[in-house]
């Protein structure tokens, strides 16, 4: 059922993702309700607590996977924060009469929350989203503040990819921070950095930002656009790279979406345009003087991370650099990515967290 929250509510959000946080920072400063907790499917879980925005909300909650859950329900209401709401999700949560009939939903719409939410965020950390040209602690970077479809996909990316490591919040985050210091993967002042799957650019110039040399590598024509706009800033350092990198030189055909965080040479979704882009391998960029090195390689390309490393054998063996790679687009993800790692180069420790591979030598 639809409802307003009421003051007195005690609310568990089922999906700690993007959409989960965003709703209960929302709830927490735009209602009377009180979240008291996340909830997640068993093997979930990336975390044991969620902290809200230290500058923001005063709090923090447990996270429970759906079997930790044997406590007394009767007293909350659930609401169902998954993406896109999956039918098999639903059907999961209504299979539990505990929960479903505690089930509500709640307006406004998801698009209006984001929108709301982050706003404020960025207002108290000190981010004028409403002006093309953004300012973070000395970190700068261009936006489209008119354009709602860029705003979509940036505020799901700057979550990961720079708060982090700027503002020390993981509040926001999906799918993590694309550097983790007790793992030993960061970049360091002068790094060779390239960064696969740029996007609109905001790791490029995180990355930048800390004098770091950028390889910015993207096929998809509205990031090429935006990341041109992203290299003025730091004309010296960052360098564009317009392939889609995989294990083999040649052509393939890429699936751009719609949602510039989507397009994939493997995985198409959403609406799509099929065009046909020029294929790279990083072992051919650096051996023929493209990129000068390698100390650190981030990439979330949508299902593809397993053909950017089967086609930097010579890079992985040779220079050992850190990686951050995203493992979530595939079941199998996590150990075939190992796997193809630690055949190039078996000294790499390798740890897995939030959705991702995190590698050193």
């Amino acid at each position: 059922m639809v409802r307003e929250l009421q003051s007195g509510d005690r609310i568990i959000i089922y999906g700690t993702g993007f959409a989960g946080k965003i709703l209960a920072i929302f709830i927490e400063l735009f209602t009377e309700a009180s979240v008291e907790a996340f909830a997640c499917s068993n093997g979930y879980k990336k975390e044991n607590t969620y902290c809200f925005p230290k500058r923001m909300i005063k709090k923090s909650i447990p996270i429970y996977e759906y079997s930790e859950l044997t406590f007394d329900l009767s007293n909350y209401y659930f609401i169902n924060a998954v993406a896109l709401k999956h039918e098999e999700v639903e059907a999961f949560l209504n299979s539990d009469v505990r929960i479903r009939n505690a089930l509500v939903d709640i307006e406004p719409d998801a698009w209006h929350r984001q929108m709301l939410v982050c706003r404020r965020f960025c207002e108290v950390y000190g981010m004028d989203v409403s002006k093309e040209l953004v300012d973070c602690n000395g970190m700068k970077f261009y936006i489209k503040p008119d354009d709602d479809d860029f705003m979509i996909n940036f505020y799901g990316t700057f979550a990961d990819t720079f708060v982090p490591q700027m503002l020390g919040e993981l509040a926001l985050s999906n799918d993590g921070p694309y550097e983790i210091e007790e793992y030993g993967v960061t970049i360091n002042e002068g790094d060779y950095v390239v960064d696969v799957g740029a996007n609109e650019g905001l790791y490029s110039c995180y990355a930048a930002y800390k004098n770091c040399e950028v390889y910015a590598c993207d096929c998809n024509e509205k990031c090429l656009e935006m990341l041109e706009q992203q290299r003025s800033l730091y004309p010296n350092r960052i360098i564009i790279l317009p392939y889609a990198i995989s294990d083999h030189v040649g052509t393939d055909i890429f699936y751009e979406s719609d949602n510039r965080g989507m397009g994939s040479l493997h995985l198409p979704r959403g609406k799509v345009t099929e065009k046909k882009v020029n294929l790279e391998t990083l072992d051919n960029l650096v051996l023929d003087g493209r990129i000068k090195h390698v100390d650190f390689i981030k990439a979330d390309i949508e299902g593809a991370e397993r053909d950017l490393l089967r086609g930097a054998t010579y890079v992985l063996k040779t220079m050992a650099p850190k990686l951050s790679i995203c493992t979530y687009h595939y079941p199998e993800d996590p150990e075939l990515l190992e796997s193809i790692i630690k055949e190039a180069n078996p000294d790499y420790i390798v740890m897995h967290a939030w959705g991702k591979l995190y590698a050193h030598v």
